[in-house]
C-alpha cells in the first residue's frame, strides 16, 4: 500500500502560537506585591522589539525573584517555543500547568510544545485536558485530531475535526484539515464535500478556495475549479505556481486564447519551468498556432531531451502535420527511453507504416505487443494496415481475430477485422462483423464504409451507394472537405434553372467511370455545369456534352456560386443506379481523329505482327492494395510466349525488375509518347484487344468500347462484383478472376486459352512439370499420415504456463495405454519450416526470371503444414513405446488450438486452466527460483516490465482471459475439446482422471486410478524429476496473503466471471459424459 504522508499543521492551528514578531499577550493574573503588568513590562517590550535575548534575560531575572510565578514561566515558556527551542520551553510550560491546573489556555501552549517534540501521547494528554476546562476550544480540537492522525488513529481525528467544526462553524482550519484527510484516505466526494461546505461559512476565504481548487483539478472538474482558480491567482499575482494552475486549467476547458498570455507571463517570471511551457505550447496549439507550439516543445527538448509529454506531443503533431521524416527519430527516441512502455512502441510502428518501412513498423509493433498483447494502437496498425501492405492477408485475420478478444466492443478493431476479411475475399464473415459493430454502434462511419463496399460488390447498388455517404463523417473525408463546409450536397434533388459543380474524389480509373453520368444533367433542367478533372484527363474529356466548362482545380471556384456541389463518387446515388439502370451505352469516351492517326502511323512502323494486343500488368505501386492486383512481368512468360502477336506495353513507370526482365524486350514500347489520356485512348484505338490489371487504363477501354480483358484479384474492387466474367459498367469487357487468392498462375492460364480460342493462335506446347503437391494432395497426405498406424489415437494438451500442464502430463503418461513422455514447444519447428519454405520459394522465383519463366517448380504451401505434421508425429512416434493413444504436451498450442486441430486432423484436444493469480505467483516465485539457481537475470527480465508481482499478477490475469476465450471459440466452433481445472486434477485426481481416460478412449480401473493418484503425488513427482525443486507445492491456492487484498480482490472479480464460463463447459462436460461424474 501507499505509504501515508505527514499530516501538516495548518494554518488555524498555527495561529495560536506567537510567532517571532508577534507580541506576548498581557498577563491575565499578578503578582501579590508588584503588579504583573508592572514587573513583566520591559521584558514585554523588549519581546515586542524583537530583542529576544534581552527579554530571555528580563524574564529569568524575574523569576530568580519568584520562581513559582505561573506569568513568567509563561511568558518566558512562549518565547524559547517561537525561536524553536522545544526542549527548553517545555520545562516552562508544564510549570505553568501544574501552577494553573484549570487553565485550558496554558495545557493547550504545553500540548503544542510536545507537538513540536513529536511527543504525541504528551501532546494529546495536553490537548484533552485544555478541552476539560473549555470544551468549544477549537484550536485544541484542530491539533488534537493533528496528534490522533499522528499516532494512527484516523478515525478519532476526523471526530475531532468534526467536533471543531461542530463547535465553530466557521472554522476554516478544521475544513481544511477533514478536507486533506478525506484525500488521503481517497474519500475524495467526502473532501469536496467539507471544502465546499467551508466556502460557504467563509466564502472568501483564501486557503479554502486553494484546497478546494485543487481537489477539483485532481477530479477533473476544471470547470467548476477554474473561478476558484481566478481567485488565488488574483489575491497572489507573483505567486507562479497558482498563476500556472490558472493556465493549464484554461487549457482543460478550452479557454486556450487566455491560457496562452497566462503562461506566458509565467514562463517569463519561472525561468522557463517545463510544466509552464508544456502547457504553453498545448495552449498555443489549441489556438491553432501549431508552428508556435512546435517552437516551444522544440526550446523545452534542447534543455530537457528525454521529458516524456513533449516528446510525444511533439512528435505526434509533426506526424498530424505529415511532417513524418522528422517525427520518426522522435518516436524512436520515446521507445530507445521507455523500452518497456507498449505505447511508446505503438506510436513509432504507426509513424514508420505511415512512411511505408513496414518491415520496421512490424518488429515496433509486435514489441508493443509483447509487452502487452491488448495494446489498441498496436493491434489495429499491425494488422489492420502493416500486414495487409506486406501482403500477408491471413496473419493480418489472424491479428485481427486476437485483437478483437481484447477489445470486443471496440469498433476500430472490430471495423478493420472486417475490412482484411473483405480483403481475403470472406465476404460473408466481413459483412456479418460489420452488421455486429453496427448493432452496438449504428453511427460508426468507418464501417458503414466498408458495409457499403460490400453491398456494392454483391449488387445492391442503390443501398451500397446510400450508405456510402457515410464516408463524409469519417475523419478522412472530415479533414478534406472542410473546405466545402456550408455548400449543399446533391443527392437527387431536382435541379430545373439551378447550378452545379462536379468535383473528382478519388483516382483517374474512377473518373473515367463517373464522367458517363455527366450528360444527363441538362436532361433533368440543370442551367449550368461545371466539371473539376485531374488534368492527364482534361484534354480526353473536353468532348463530353453538357458541361459548360472544366477545371483542373477547385482552388480558383467561388463554391458560394453553385447551388449544389457533387463529388463524382456520388454521381451514382444521386441519380438512384441500380444493375439494371447503370448507362452502359458506349462509347461515351473517344479517340481525336488526328491523334488515333498519328498512333497507326507509330504502331505500324514498330509491329512487325498484325494482331496487336495492348498490356498493362501493374498499377500505382503507392496504391494500398496494389500487391494483391499488379502482376509482375514474369509471371506473364505464358502470354508473350505465344506467337503471332504484337505485344505492345501500355505500362508507365514499370520497375527496375520488370525493365531488366529478359521479357522486356519482347515488348513493343511506344510509352514515351503517352503524355496524357487523349494520347492512351489512340492507342488504344489502333489496338485489337487490351488486357490489363485494374487500373485506370481498363477503364479507358471500356469507355471507349474497346475490347478488354481484365485480370482481377480474388477480392475484387466493388465495381467488378462476384463471380461474374462481364461488367454491367462495360459492355466490352471480360473479366478473368483468381480462383483463390493470390492465384494469377491460374488466371494467365485461362488469358492463353481464351486467347487461342478467339484468335485462332497455336498455343506453345506445355513443358512437362512436376505434378504440384496441391493436386498430389491425397498422395501427399498417405505418406505423411504414415507415421502412425490406424490403431492409434492422436492427442495434444496443453495450457498457459505454470498452469498445470507437466503433472498433467505425467499422469497420463503413466496409464499403460497412453503415451505423453514429455514437454515440447512444436512452434521453434513450424517457423524455421515456414521460415525455410518462404526462403525457398524466393529463390526459386529468382531462378525462374533469371532462366526467361522456364518452370523450375516452387514451393506448394502445403509442403510446410504437412512436412511439420509429419515431422510432429515422427517426433510422438518415437516415443510412444508401443501404446496406442499417443500425444504430447505443448503449452504454445493454446495460441494456435484450430491449426493444430485442422493439420492433424481433428486430434483429441485436452486443456487444463489454473487459477490465474495462483498462476501468477506460481511463475514469479518459478523465474526468481530459475534465476538465482543459473545466475541468469533473464528470468526475471520477462516480469521486469510489470513493476512487481501486482502487475505481473495482472498481466496473468489478463493472459488468462484471453486463453479462455481461444479456448471457447474453438469449442463453440468444434465442440471436441476437453477443458479441466488444475484444482479439480490436484483435490480430486481419481475422479478428473477417469473422465479424462473415458474422452481419449482408454481403459479405466479402481486399481487403476488408485496407482496413478500414488505415482503422481507431489512425493513421487520429486523423486523422479532431475531437479526435486521443480515441484515446490502442491497447494491450489497460492494466493492467499501473498498479494495485498485489494489488489487480489480486483483481480479475481476481473477473472471470477471467465472461471465461471470455465466451470459451465466443464458442467457441460459432466452433462454429456466427458468428465467426472
Amino acid at each position: 500500500m501507499a505509504r501515508k504522508k505527514k499530516q501538516k499543521k495548518f494554518p488555524s492551528s498555527q495561529a495560536a502560537a506567537i510567532s517571532a514578531t508577534e507580541a506576548p499577550q498581557q498577563p491575565t493574573t499578578g503578582d501579590r506585591h508588584t503588579p504583573p503588568a508592572q514587573r513583566y513590562s520591559a521584558a514585554m517590550a523588549l519581546h515586542r522589539r524583537g530583542a529576544l535575548n534581552e527579554a530571555e534575560a528580563a524574564y529569568k531575572t524575574e523569576l530568580l525573584q519568584d520562581p513559582d510565578d505561573a506569568e513568567g514561566h509563561h511568558l518566558l515558556g512562549l518565547l524559547l517555543y517561537q525561536q524553536q527551542r522545544h526542549a527548553e520551553a517545555r520545562p516552562h510550560l508544564a510549570r505553568v500547568s501544574a501552577l494553573r491546573p484549570q487553565s485550558a489556555y496554558h495545557h493547550y501552549h504545553c500540548g503544542l510544545v510536545d507537538m513540536a517534540l513529536q511527543d504525541f501521547a504528551a501532546a494529546t494528554t495536553c490537548f484533552q485536558k485544555a478541552l476539560q476546562y473549555k470544551p468549544d476550544y477549537t484550536d485544541a480540537l484542530l491539533n488534537l485530531g493533528v496528534v490522533y492522525q499522528q499516532q494512527g488513529k484516523p478515525q478519532a481525528a476526523e471526530q475531532a475535526w468534526l467536533q471543531a467544526i461542530q463547535v465553530d462553524p466557521s472554522s476554516m482550519g478544521a475544513y481544511i484539515n477533514l478536507g486533506l484527510f478525506y484525500q488521503e484516505q481517497q474519500r475524495l466526494p467526502d473532501a469536496k464535500q467539507v471544502l465546499m461546505q467551508g466556502l460557504k461559512h467563509a466564502p472568501n476565504a483564501l486557503p479554502l478556495q486553494e484546497k478546494l481548487a485543487q481537489l477539483l483539478t485532481t477530479l477533473g472538474e476544471y470547470p467548476a475549479a477554474l473561478p476558484l482558480l481566478e481567485a488565488v491567482a488574483q489575491a497572489k499575482p507573483t505567486d507562479w505556481g497558482a498563476q500556472r494552475a490558472l493556465g493549464l486549467a484554461q487549457i482543460q476547458v478550452g479557454a486556450f486564447a487566455a491560457a496562452v498570455p497566462q503562461l506566458e507571463r509565467v514562463a517569463q517570471a519561472d525561468e522557463g519551468r517545463i510544466a509552464t511551457l508544456h502547457g504553453l505550447a498545448t495552449a498555443l496549439q489549441g489556438c491553432g498556432r501549431v508552428d508556435e507550439a512546435v517552437q516551444v516543445w522544440w526550446r523545452i527538448l534542447d534543455n530537457f531531451p528525454t521529458h516524456k509529454d513533449t516528446l510525444f506531443q511533439l512528435s505526434s503533431t509533426l506526424f498530424h502535420q505529415g511532417e513524418k521524416e522528422v517525427a520518426e527519430p522522435l518516436f524512436a527516441r520515446m521507445a530507445a527511453l521507455h523500452p518497456h512502455s507498449p505505447e511508446a512502441f505503438a506510436n513509432w510502428g504507426h509513424c514508420l507504416s505511415e512512411m511505408g518501412r513496414f518491415a520496421e513498423a512490424e518488429r515496433a509493433c509486435r514489441h508493443a505487443l509483447r509487452l502487452n498483447p491488448a495494446t489498441l494502437e498496436a493491434g489495429i496498425v499491425l494488422g489492420g494496415r502493416v500486414l495487409r501492405r506486406l501482403h500477408r492477408l491471413e496473419e493480418a485475420v489472424a491479428v485481427c481475430q486476437t485483437h478483437l478478444a481484447y477489445h470486443p466492443n471496440n469498433p476500430r478493431v472490430a471495423n478493420n477485422l472486417a475490412m482484411i476479411l473483405l480483403n481475403v475475399g470472406k465476404i460473408a464473415e466481413a459483412k456479418q462483423v460489420c452488421l455486429e459493430v453496427l448493432a452496438h454502434d449504428p453511427n460508426y462511419s468507418d464501417t458503414h464504409m466498408n458495409l457499403s463496399v460490400i453491398e456494392l460488390v454483391e449488387g445492391d447498388l442503390r443501398a451500397g451507394f446510400k450508405r456510402y455517404q457515410h464516408r463524409y463523417h469519417t475523419k478522412l473525408f472530415v479533414q478534406g472537405m472542410q473546405a466545402l463546409a456550408g455548400n449543399t450536397l446533391w443527392e437527387g434533388q431536382d435541379l430545373a434553372g439551378k447550378s452545379l459543380v462536379v468535383l473528382p474524389e478519388q483516382g483517374l480509373g474512377d473518373q473515367l467511370q463517373m464522367v458517363r453520368y455527366l450528360p444527363l444533367f441538362k436532361t433533368r433542367g440543370l442551367r449550368r455545369l461545371e466539371v473539376v478533372c485531374s488534368k492527364p484527363l482534361l484534354a480526353l474529356f473536353q468532348q463530353v456534352a453538357g458541361v459548360d466548362a472544366w477545371h483542373t482545380s477547385a482552388e480558383a471556384l467561388s463554391m458560394q456560386a453553385f447551388d449544389y456541389y457533387c463529388m463524382d463518387m456520388n454521381l451514382p446515388h444521386g441519380f438512384g443506379t441500380e444493375l439494371a439502370t447503370i448507362p452502359a451505352t458506349v462509347p461515351y469516351l473517344q479517340a481525336e481523329a488526328a491523334i488515333q492517326a498519328a498512333w497507326k502511323s507509330r504502331l505500324d512502323a514498330a509491329c512487325d505482327q498484325p494482331l496487336r494486343v495492348g498490356l498493362v500488368w501493374a498499377g500505382n505501386p503507392n496504391h494500398e492494395r496494389d500487391q494483391a492486383r499488379s502482376i509482375p512481368l514474369a509471371r506473364l512468360a505464358p502470354l508473350l510466349a505465344i506467337e503471332g502477336i504484337s505485344w505492345v506495353s501500355l505500362q508507365l513507370n514499370a520497375s527496375s525488375a520488370d525493365r531488366n526482365s529478359p521479357l522486356w524486350s519482347k515488348l513493343v514500347h511506344l510509352e514515351s509518347h503517352v503524355s496524357d489520356f487523349a494520347q492512351t485512348a489512340g492507342l488504344l484505338a489502333n489496338l485489337d484487344l487490351l488486357i490489363a490489371v485494374d487500373t485506370s487504363v481498363v477503364h479507358l477501354a471500356g469507355a471507349m468500347g474497346c475490347p478488354v480483358w481484365s485480370l482481377i484479384a480474388y477480392s475484387p474492387d466493388w465495381r467488378w462484383l462476384l463471380e461474374r466474367q462481364d461488367s454491367p459498367w462495360y459492355p466490352t469487357m471480360t473479366l478473368f478472376r483468381q480462383s483463390r487468392l493470390g492465384d494469377w498462375p491460374g488466371v494467365v492460364r485461362g488469358v492463353v486459352e481464351a486467347l487461342g480460342e478467339r484468335f485462332k493462335l497455336p498455343l506453345p506446347v506445355r513443358p512437362a512439370a512436376v505434378e504440384p503437391l496441391a493436386q498430389a494432395e491425397p498422395n501427399f497426405k498417405s505418406r505423411c499420415s504414415a507415421v502412425l498406424t490406424d490403431k492409434q489415437q492422436l492427442f495434444f494438451c496443453f495450457g498457459p504456463p505454470k498452469n498445470g500442464t507437466t503433472l498433467l502430463q505425467y499422469l497420463l503418461d503413466q496409464h499403460p495405454e497412453i503415451s505423453c513422455p514429455a514437454e515440447h514447444d512444436f512452434s521453434k519447428l513450424k517457423t524455421s519450416l515456414n521460415t525455410g519454405c518462404v526462403e525457398y520459394a524466393a529463390h526459386a522465383a529468382r531462378i525462374h526470371s533469371r532462366i526467361g519463366g522456364l518452370s523450375v517448380g516452387g514451393v506448394n504451401p502445403l509442403l510446410s503444414s504437412r512436412g511439420f505434421r509429419f515431422m510432429v508425429e515422427t517426433i510422438i512416434q518415437d516415443s510412444a513405446r508401443g501404446r496406442s493413444i499417443i500425444g504430447a504436451n505443448d503449452n504454445q498450442i493454446i495460441e494456435d488450438m484450430e491449426g493444430y486441430y485442422l493439420d492433424f486432423e481433428r486430434p483429441k484436444m485436452i486443456a487444463i486452466f489454473r487459477n490465474p493469480i495462483d498462476m501468477a505467483l506460481s511463475s514469479w516465485n518459478h523465474n526468481h527460483l530459475l534465476a538465482e539457481q543459473e545466475k541468469n537475470d533473464a528470468h526475471l527480465e520477462v516480469m521486469r516490465p510489470y513493476g512487481g508481482l501486482a502487475g505481473w499478477a495482472d498481466r496473468m490475469v489478463t493472459e488468462f482471459i484471453h486463453h479462455v476465450q481461444q479456448a471457447l471459440a474453438f469449442h463453440g466452433r468444434y465442440g471436441d475439446l476437453h477443458v479441466m481445472r488444475y484444482e479439480s486434477l490436484v483435490k480430486q485426481k481419481r475422479q478428473v482422471s477417469a473422465g479424462l481416460f473415458d474422452y481419449l478412449g482408454a481403459s479405466c480401473s479402481d486399481a487403476l486410478l488408485e496407482r496413478i493418484e500414488q505415482l503422481t503425488s507431489l512425493q513421487a513427482m520429486r523423486e523422479q524429476a532431475r531437479r526435486r525443486d521443480f515441484f515446490r507445492s502442491g497447494s491450489v491456492n497460492m494466493g492467499a496473503g501473498a498479494l495485498d487484498d485489494g489488489v487480489r480482490q480486483h483481480l479475481l472479480q476481473r477473472a471470477q466471471p471467465w472461471l465461471q464460463q470455465l466451470d459451465a463447459l466443464i458442467e457441460g462436460q459432466r452433462a454429456t459424459g466427458q468428465g467426472p461424474a
